[in-house]
């Protein structure tokens, strides 16, 4: 049931660090270890306590720009701040982040040794998830080295469960492949529609209204894609520049279902630093079709031995006229004098 909140209905997941989470909880090899953004290993065996270690907790590089993480006015003042904290400790055994995780927050042990995540997260279907793995955050709050006035600790929590929670989609939820794209390029928007229990809705009277810069509109019927439950979609074609807001609204029996915006900007823009996550359903697709294999970090080894030899090629069909190939023709003419020949030296002819 969490996998399928977070997947299908959207919602977000937090785990927290403590003695019943990650590995040393049991939470190895279910369906929540997919959801999360960090790789678990086994859980451990015997009753020890798990190892306890401090932290020294910082943003990462990604993080020092992230929301949460702001402490202060302008990134310098919040690193600045974030300098100042007192370590946290945990004992929860993590992996690194997941390909297509993001580490907001890391942390350096006081002995040495590689950061690792602290606050990390996911994209995870329609919603997310994050870790927070210190099992004590509390000690930024009651620690003799915080003031009493300081609202770190509150504001941590305040900034994280807000991102938590946003973004979570309604009954109606617009969108378009990109967000970017080129003057006179088609447009296919997207939308699913649930119902109040969140349940596809395939009898939906499904309409965008797109806004042009200039203030032009036009309207669009979205047909149900007979293949998805719950989704439609529509094209069109933009006739101008700049930014098109885009307003998806859906009924069923004169009932309104909800409503969704999304946006596109139509320039002269590179695309190359925009959409470049990786998109495991697209690589799967080409492999399968193409012959080809696609890796990841776990089966990266085998790809030395995978090049020395592959099935996948491209064969090409060349249809040749028997008769003018001068090899066969005069091979045949040979059989045929070399025959009469035979014949002649027997007497037979």
């Amino acid at each position: 049931m969490m996998h399928d909140f977070v997947s299908q209905r959207g919602g977000g997941f937090l785990m927290l660090g403590g003695h019943a989470s990650f590995a040393e909880g049991g939470w190895h090899d279910t369906p929540v270890a997919d959801i999360l953004p960090v790789e678990l290993g086994p859980a451990p065996t015997g009753e020890e306590d798990p190892p306890y270690q401090d932290l020294v907790i910082m943003p990462s590089l990604f993080g020092r720009t992230h929301p949460v993480t702001r402490m202060a006015d302008g990134v310098e003042m919040s690193l600045r701040h974030w300098e100042t904290l007192p370590p946290l400790g945990v004992l929860n055994r993590i992996g690194a982040a997941k390909p297509g995780a993001v580490t907001v927050l890391e942390g350096t042990p006081i002995g040495g040794g590689d950061p690792q995540p602290v606050l990390a997260y996911q994209r995870f279907g329609r919603g997310k998830a994050l870790v927070f793995t210190p099992v004590n955050p509390w000690y930024w709050q009651m620690a003799f080295e915080i003031p009493l006035e300081d609202q770190t600790h509150e504001t941590l929590w305040q900034q994280l469960f807000r991102w938590l929670v946003n973004d979570v989609p309604g009954q109606v939820a617009a969108s378009t492949l990109m967000d970017r794209y080129a003057p006179a390029s088609p447009v296919r928007i997207s939308a699913t529609v649930l119902d109040d229990n969140y349940i596809e809705v395939n009898n939906a009277a499904v309409t965008a209204l797109v806004t042009a810069p200039s203030g032009n509109t036009r309207e669009l019927e979205l047909d149900w894609a007979i293949d998805a439950d719950g989704e439609y979609a529509a094209s069109f074609v933009p006739e101008e520049e700049g930014f098109h807001a885009i307003h998806v609204t859906a009924a069923r029996g004169g009932e309104p279902l909800g409503e969704d915006t999304t946006h596109i900007e139509v320039a002269e823009l590179s695309t190359e630093a925009f959409a470049a996550e990786r998109r495991t359903s697209l690589l799967e697709r080409m492999a399968e079709e193409t012959g080809g294999r696609w890796y990841t970090p776990q089966t990266l080894a085998s790809l030395p031995d995978d090049l020395r030899y592959s099935e996948g090629g491209t064969t090409v069909l060349e249809v040749k006229d028997l008769w003018d190939m001068p090899v066969l023709f005069f091979l045949l003419v040979g059989l045929i004098g070399g025959e009469w020949s035979y014949r002649k030296w027997r007497g037979l002819a």
